[in-house]
């Protein structure tokens, strides 16, 4: 081989090592490239995440419904006592009436207890009386001791006419809850409810802090306050029953009949 040929052949072999060492470096800096693409692309997602998280945390803790079962838990919805008369009276006794004739107290008036009528179950009290005139009362009640705190409480009851009070619709009977507080047996009533369709059962009730009527304080004969109204401290609870009208529809010949009603489920 001539020395010539030899140094041709020393240049093209350098020359195609330059190309691949070239090509090779070219390669190389496009996968830099795509590495810090990824790793930018990364940082991103991270720093999305990030934030995706906090805003995300922020939000349900600033959403969150309140707690229903902190705000269902009013005693007053829960009854101290209901009376249902399913075996007996429970104490409950006749406490005051007030004819206009001569009868003495508990004269004229049956109460029992009975198990052939009830609501919701079987067992109530049975009253029957004879009216005899107009705003004839009767009062049935139980004494409570000790006194027990009534406020924010309703006093419920169901009630029934089996028969009676009047012939004459426009002035039908009817009846009310009532209690007395303190030591001086202070008086206060609830609505009144007409007794006018017999054989219905009917609730009554009374919102112990918004009575109908209520009686004042108890003074000593120099004004000195002995007790007043306090429906923390109620020593009777009742149901009072009387007719309406007066002695001028008496005159007018309404007639006041043997009367006979129920009353069941006294709740509070």
């Amino acid at each position: 081989m001539s020395l010539k040929k030899f140094f041709q052949l020393q240049v093209m072999s350098a020359l195609a090592v330059m190309m691949v060492f070239a090509v090779g470096c070219g390669e190389g800096e496009d996968d830099a490239d795509d590495t810090l693409d990824s790793d930018s692309n990364n940082d991103t997602a991270s720093d999305t995440t990030v934030d995706s998280s906090t805003d995300t945390d922020t939000d349900t803790g600033s959403e969150q419904p309140t707690d229903t079962n902190s705000d269902t838990g009013d005693p007053t919805d829960v009854p101290i006592m209901t009376y249902t008369f399913e075996s007996g009276l429970q104490g409950w006794e006749q406490v005051w009436f007030e004819p206009d004739t001569d009868l003495e107290f508990g004269e004229g008036v049956v109460m029992e207890q009975i198990t052939t009528d009830g609501d919701p179950d079987a067992g109530a009290v049975s009253v029957t009386f004879d009216p005899l005139a107009a705003d004839y009362k009767v009062q049935l009640g139980v004494n409570l001791e000790p006194a027990v705190d009534l406020t924010g409480r309703t006093i419920t009851a169901r009630v029934k006419l089996v028969e009676g009070f009047t012939d004459d619709p426009s002035t039908p009977g009817g009846t009310m809850m009532f209690i007395k507080t303190t030591n001086g047996w202070i008086w206060a009533n609830g609505s009144w409810y007409d007794l006018n369709e017999p054989g219905e059962w009917k609730t009554i009730a009374f919102e112990v802090d918004y009575p109908d009527f209520e009686n004042p304080a108890v003074t000593d004969t120099d004004g000195t306050v002995l007790y007043e109204p306090d429906h923390t401290q109620v020593k009777q609870i009742g149901i009072h029953f009387s007719t309406s009208g007066t002695a001028a529809d008496e005159e007018a010949g309404y007639v006041y009949l043997p009367t006979t009603v129920l009353f069941d489920s006294v709740s509070f």
